[in-house]
Formats: structure tokens, sequence, C-alpha cells
């Protein structure tokens, strides 16, 4: 029995009620005793039950206490203007009204994440320090002006500097704010190296920015199904370890020793967005099987993933990009499987012999993937984007071979 898999179904089952159903502390003395009273039963899934329930219990806690510890500074200053001390931590950048910048405030002794606006054009940079009139704004469900998708980014407050404010420039760039420093230098780099339109598409594939794509090749890529290549997510960290394994003479001692730093400086120029996150954490837990010579289960990686996300932060759970993560791998764990098998039985394909073989095999893996994933996640699209691709599965058989050879290409 996946333990762990089963108690991380129950802790994000109940931030999730918490979040969208605004269920209370009560949940978790209920599920508690319930739990408590499964395991002493010894029937059939029984166990199962009871680890699900105690995750509930856990986690309808830990929400609430989350909530009611952690932000109540942030909810108290909802709709105030305040004087505050800003600390930019990424590059800005233009608004219609000025420039706009995440970084860091503290209030009542406690930090929070903030999204600053300013009607100045001036660009900061890692490091600079705002000090004025900040009109704050909750980004959860008990706004006054109402949620926004922000606080499964993990930022909390909206910030709109006033007039007059205080700006101190950085001389250098703070070693935490150092990934932002590497993406800025790469986006350059790519600006430099490519041609304007392809410029674009690199940069939004090697570091997930798509602020530089047009709305037509946006919107070109939403119609065909393949926005996610655009999105950096667990298609770019396995294709950027399956290069270090190569690298490293295919040595698992060495690939750790290289990938886990890897892997945690890919995520810190990406930003530690939830879906690249949730992968480098599987990634790290594969790359340390390998160099124990332990079993490496992708169910409880997922878990074990999820669960520390949820713990850091439990509103990561309305993240679209960690729903959409997450979707996608419980659809090929589910369906991957069964839609191969059903496909190959149907071509009448039990041994790999020849080329024809091969070739059919790679095609109905393909296949087999994108419709497991599809299964999960084309709901989530609909509800979110208002919109789904029915040539999907085509454009991206006939696109992800390629997408390897691009961004290692980019790399080089």
């Amino acid at each position: 029995m996946r333990k762990l898999m089963w108690f991380t179904i129950g802790f994000a089952a109940a931030c999730a009620a918490g979040i969208y159903l605004g269920v209370g502390l009560w949940l978790a003395p209920v599920c508690a005793v319930l739990g408590i009273g499964l395991c002493f039963l010894k029937r059939k899934y029984t166990a199962v039950a009871a680890t699900i329930c105690i995750g509930i219990a856990v986690g309808s806690l830990w929400s609430w206490g989350y909530d009611a510890l952690y932000l109540k500074e942030a909810r108290f200053y909802d709709g105030k203007t305040e004087v505050a001390v800003v600390t930019v931590t990424d590059y800005s950048y233009e608004t219609n009204y000025g420039v706009a910048a995440d970084g860091t405030v503290k209030l009542e002794g406690k930090s929070y994440r903030i999204r600053l606006y300013t009607e100045s054009k001036e660009p900061l940079q890692p490091g600079d320090v705002i000090e004025g009139k900040i009109r704050f704004r909750l980004t959860t469900a008990d706004s006054l002006q109402g949620e926004t998708y922000h606080q499964g980014d993990g930022i909390f407050l909206l910030g709109y500097v006033q007039k007059d404010f205080k700006l101190r420039k950085s001389e250098s760039i703070p070693p935490q704010y150092r990934g932002a420093y590497i993406r800025m230098k790469l986006s350059k780099m790519i600006c430099d190296v490519f041609p304007g339109d392809t410029a674009a598409f690199a940069v939004a594939l090697l570091l997930g920015d798509s602020s530089m794509l047009s709305y037509e090749m946006d919107t070109d890529f939403k119609l065909s199904g393949i926005r996610h290549v655009i999105a950096v997510s667990g298609l770019h960290v396995s294709i950027l370890m399956s290069l270090v394994y190569i690298l490293s003479i295919r040595k698992r001692y060495l690939s750790a020793i290289i990938g886990i730093p890897v892997l945690i400086l890919f995520a810190a120029v990406i930003g530690f967005t939830p879906s690249v996150t949730r992968a480098c954490i599987m990634q790290i837990l594969m790359l340390l099987a390998l160099a124990l010579n332990k079993e490496y289960d992708p169910p409880t990686a997922l878990a074990f993933a999820v669960l520390g996300m949820l713990c850091v932060n439990p509103r990561t759970i309305v993240s679209v990009s960690f729903q959409l993560s997450v979707g996608c791998l419980i659809g090929i764990f589910l369906f991957y499987e069964r839609i191969k098998g059903f496909l190959l039985r149907k071509l009448k394909i039990s041994k790999i012999k020849k080329l024809r073989d091969r070739v059919v095999f790679a095609g109905v893996s393909g296949v087999s993937i994108t419709l497991s994933t599809m299964i999960t996640t084309t709901p989530l699209s609909a509800a979110y984007f208002g919109t789904v691709s029915i040539v999907g599965v085509l454009t991206n058989l006939l696109t992800l071979w390629v997408i390897s050879f691009i961004f290692i290409g980019i790399l080089m």
C-alpha cells in the first residue's frame, strides 16, 4: 500500500475543500476520529480509507492554521494604505501605467511576497528597495476586491505604490536573487543570437516567458493544442535531465552529483513555478534512488512533491499550472498502460523485432501518453481557458519528438 500517496490525497483534498468550499476546522476532528476507528477494522481497503481520513484531518488542521496564523496580518492590511518597505526580488516589466515587479514586504514581523505596481517608468531590479505609501490588496477569496490567481504562486498581496515614494537602487544583485539575474541574461543572450520571431519562441520554450510572443503566435499554440510546450514543466525538466544523463556518461553517481544542483538552479532561474518545482522534486528523488540503488516509485514521488509544496503553501492547490502538471501525471499513471495495451492488441504487435514495429510502437506510445493526459486535463482546460483543441493528439504526435532537439539546441 502506498501510504504516502493515500495520505497526500487526503491532505490535498482537505486543502481544496478549505479553499474552494470554505470547509472549516471541524473537518479535522471528524476525520481524525473516523480514521482512528477504521484502523481497528481488519477489512479490505480500510487501511487505505483510514490513511485518507488521517490525511484529511492533518490537511484541514494545517490549512486552517496557515490561513489563521500566517495570513492574519496580510488580511488586516487588505484595502488599507500604509507606509511600508518593499525589497524587489525580480526584474520589473512594463504595464499600461508604469512598471510592476515582485518583492517581499514585512508586516507585523512576518514576510510576505507581494506584486508591486508603480506609475514610474524607471525599471527595477532585484535588491532595489521601495519605501513609501502603498495601497494593499489581498489575493485570497476573502479579499475586499475578490481573489486573484496570484495566491497559487505564493503571492498574497498586491501593492499599488502611491506618489512620492523613495527608491534605493541596489549596486549589485544579492546572491539569493541570482536566479532572476541568470534568467535575464539568458533572455538577452537569446535575443542577440536569434531573429525576432524565433527569439520570442526560444525564450518561451527555454524560460517559460511568453510575454514576447505575438498574439497570433500564442493563439496558434492554443488552438493547435501544444501551448504546454512553451509553459516550462515536466517535459522540459525531463529533456534537461536526459542531457545531463548523457553528459555524465550514464553514471548514476555522477548524474546525481551534476543533476541535483542543475535542477535546483533551473527551478530558481524559472522562478520556482509550481509545475517546475513539482517536476524538479520528482527528478531529484529519481536521481537519489538511482544513486542509492533504491526503487523509484513515480506515484509516491508525486505524492512527496505535492505534499511538500502544499506544506509550504496550501494555496498552491488553486494554481492552474499545478493542477495541470499533477493532472497530466495522474492521467499517465491511470490510463497510459491500458491505452497502449489496447492499441498494440488492435495492431497485433506483441514483440518488437523489425524497424517497422519500433516505429509503430513509438507512435503508439506517443498517442497513448497524449490521450491519457488529455483525459484528466481536458476538463481543466475547458474550465479555465474556455477552449479545447480537437487536433491536440495529432499535433502533439507530430511536434513533441522534435521539441527535445530544439530545447537542447537553444541551450547549445
